[in-house]
Parts: structure tokens; C-alpha cells; sequence
């Protein structure tokens, strides 16, 4: 089954820029990856391999992953995963973190770590994004299809940060 959520058009950066040095259309493409990607597709968790694209700065050397905007760097739980998780949570529609844990597969811990890397993103999201003001109004926006508040919110964050909504601390 294909997550409709997955759109390779438009990739991440969303400029044909360098995100290190920021030289225009100065990039070609380097090769591709396989990495593991968890979703939610129609009310069911579904896993997958998905292929994300290389490039290489002709200008400063580096090299870089243009990843959809769904895809979590250092993650394979996508954003359409979170949202869902953090949604179901905050509905109350499981009894318990570890009947929600279970429904998802995944750990206790792993909820309690993407549950505040959420609310983290959430905090800098508030000031971004403006009339949000709350962890379901965010997630709620992240799954609305075809949704330019999303992808706003998104690249805003990214462009603000340096770094992807909910996207782990490197090792």
C-alpha cells in the first residue's frame, strides 16, 4: 500500500539551494539511499522502504538528502505517524500509553521521546505559525491533505531552526 503522504515532488529543501552555503542551482544529483519509513495509511500502521535522493554542492562540496516533507531525519516514524500518535493520545481513544504503544508498535519509552521532541517542535511552531496554539492544533494541521499551512509551517520551521519538525539531537 503506498502512503499517499509521501510526495517525492517536493522534496526537502524546498529551493533547489545549498542549505550550507546557499548557492542557487549550483547542485546535481549524487546517487540515492534506502531508509525505513513508518506511516499511518488509512487507520493502519504500515512500514516501508522508500528511496531518498542525493545531491552535491558544486559550490562548497557537501552533500545532502532531499527527503519529503513527511520524512523526520534520524527517524524512521514519519510526521504523519506523530501526528496520528499524538491525536489518538491527546483524544484519549486508548485507555493507556501502553494500549496506545501496543496499537502503534512501539515502545513506552519511544512515545514518551517522540511525545516531547512533539512538544518541543510545538513551543517553536506557536511563535511560527500564527493562531496555534496548542500540540492537537499543530498534529491536526500535519495531516490535512494538500495543505499549505503544513508545508509552511514546515519550511518555516526548518528555515528558523536549522533543523526538521521533530527531528532527534544527532548521536
Amino acid at each position: 500500500m503506498k502512503d499517499p503522504t509521501l510526495d517525492p515532488i517536493r522534496p526537502w529543501p524546498p529551493k533547489t539551494c545549498c542549505p550550507r552555503c546557499k548557492s542557487s542551482f549550483m547542485i546535481k544529483k549524487n546517487g540515492s539511499y534506502r531508509r525505513h519509513y513508518v506511516s499511518v495509511v488509512e487507520g493502519a500502521v504500515v512500514s516501508t522502504v522508500i528511496r531518498i535522493a542525493l545531491v552535491h554542492c558544486k559550490s562548497c562540496g557537501s552533500s545532502h538528502a532531499l527527503l519529503p516533507l513527511t520524512v523526520v531525519p534520524r527517524s524512521p516514524f514519519s510526521l504523519i505517524f506523530i501526528a496520528h500518535l499524538i491525536i489518538d493520545r491527546l483524544d484519549g481513544r486508548f485507555a493507556s500509553i501502553a494500549l496506545l504503544c501496543e496499537h502503534y508498535g512501539i515502545a513506552v519509552n519511544t512515545y514518551y521521546r517522540i511525545y516531547e521532541r512533539f512538544a518541543s517542535c510545538v513551543k517553536i511552531a506557536c511563535g511560527i505559525m500564527a493562531g496555534t496554539t496548542s500540540m492537537r492544533d499543530v498534529a491536526r494541521t500535519l495531516l490535512l491533505p494538500c495543505n499549505e499551512a503544513a508545508s509552511e509551517l514546515l519550511y518555516s520551521f526548518f528555515e528558523n531552526t536549522n533543523t526538521s519538525f521533530c527531528q532527534p539531537r544527532a548521536p
